[in-house]
């Protein structure tokens, strides 16, 4: 979850939605989603539709001049209780970490009438700059925006799905994630696109409608993959890679054997517990359903805990291999005979 040392995304939203505005939101970081969220509720939230003409200022980083954003922060507002003004893609600016430094004055006296937001990002702005170091001290909101972790991604995907009045499955999730991988941004994206394309007429999203509607192939993919493995199923896996080999540009060998390295640690971590339960197997995997479990368990059946610590050396060694270190093979031969010693560990 993105966090700030003071503050959550879930806490900034819930004080908008009360309308209870800080003064100055410095924003950054590498996930988008929840910079975008933000500045959107505060433009929804602070300013009346009708104040807006005089009273909401925005500005974009690549034209932007920071001595006139400053300006602009130190008028007062115009018949209304408050103005907005908002730097929106602030790393656009030239030399911009530099030029977002002369914003510090600012943060030291900000202007009670104006609510000021600063959305930079990429790297998330050092805690160390004079700039963070004077928001902070007077009180402003100073959120970083971090990549979700795959662990918790699911439940992002499910609030939004309910926000909207849809449930999800958890077999769409995972098409979702591997799809897009962590970016929240580009994954709602593609559940709004399913709500579009089936006219606002679906209130459950199931794999069907993500591979009706995305292009992506329920039946061969890394998810797949991963199930085949862990039932040992030699057949099944090489069916998929020899269709990755067909798409390399959709079907990176990199990013499958991420996944697979995910897999068997995780299958390792499972195998070392003493209590396996679901219960326990979902508590030590971070994991919040049973269905997020299915594989581990039906590996724990096929694995040894010396087999699982054998398969994360062999995806070691097929990384190394990829990278052209010790082999000059094609990345989907080198896949080929890493299916192989997964399943004769």
């Amino acid at each position: 979850m993105a966090k700030t040392a003071s503050t959550t995304f879930k806490d900034i939203m819930a004080s908008l939605r009360n309308r209870q505005f800080a003064r100055v939101y410095l924003l950054s970081g590498e996930e988008e989603y929840f910079i975008d969220a933000i500045v959107k509720m505060l433009e929804e939230n602070v300013v009346d539709p009708a104040d807006r003409d005089f009273n909401q200022t925005v500005f974009y980083g690549a034209d932007a001049v920071i001595e006139e954003v400053a300006a602009a922060a130190r008028q007062f507002p115009m018949m209304a209780p408050r103005r907005l003004v908002i730097l929106k893609e602030a790393q656009a600016l030239d030399r911009a970490k530099s030029q977002l430094e002369k914003l510090a004055p600012f943060m030291e006296r900000p202007v009670d009438t104006t609510v000021f937001v600063v959305a930079y990002k990429g790297e998330a702005l050092s805690g160390t700059s004079k700039l963070v170091k004077s928001a902070v001290k007077n009180d402003a909101v100073v959120f970083r925006s971090d990549r979700v972790k795959d662990y918790q991604i699911a439940p992002y995907i499910r609030d939004y799905c309910e926000a909207r009045r849809l449930r999800i499955d958890e077999k769409a999730i995972r098409m979702l994630t591997e799809m897009q991988g962590t970016e929240l941004k580009k994954i709602f994206s593609e559940i709004d696109k399913i709500v579009v394309a089936e006219a606002g007429k679906v209130s459950v999203i199931n794999d069907d409608l993500v591979a009706r509607h995305t292009g992506f192939n329920k039946d061969f993919n890394n998810f797949e993959l991963s199930a085949a493995l862990a039932d040992k199923n030699y057949p099944k896996a090489m069916q998929i890679v020899d269709y990755f080999s067909r798409s390399p540009k959709q079907h990176p060998g990199i990013v499958t054997a991420s996944l697979l390295f995910s897999f068997y640690s995780r299958l390792a971590i499972a195998l070392c517990l003493k209590d396996r339960s679901d219960a326990s197997i979902m508590a030590a995997l971070k994991a919040k359903s049973p269905y997020a479990i299915k594989e581990i368990k039906t590996g724990m059946t096929r694995y040894s805990l010396r087999q699982a610590a054998l398969c994360v050396s062999a995806i070691r060694d097929y990384d190394t291999q990829a990278k052209g270190i010790g082999s000059t093979k094609d990345e989907y031969d080198l896949l080929r005979e890493l299916v192989f010693r997964l399943v004769t560990v």
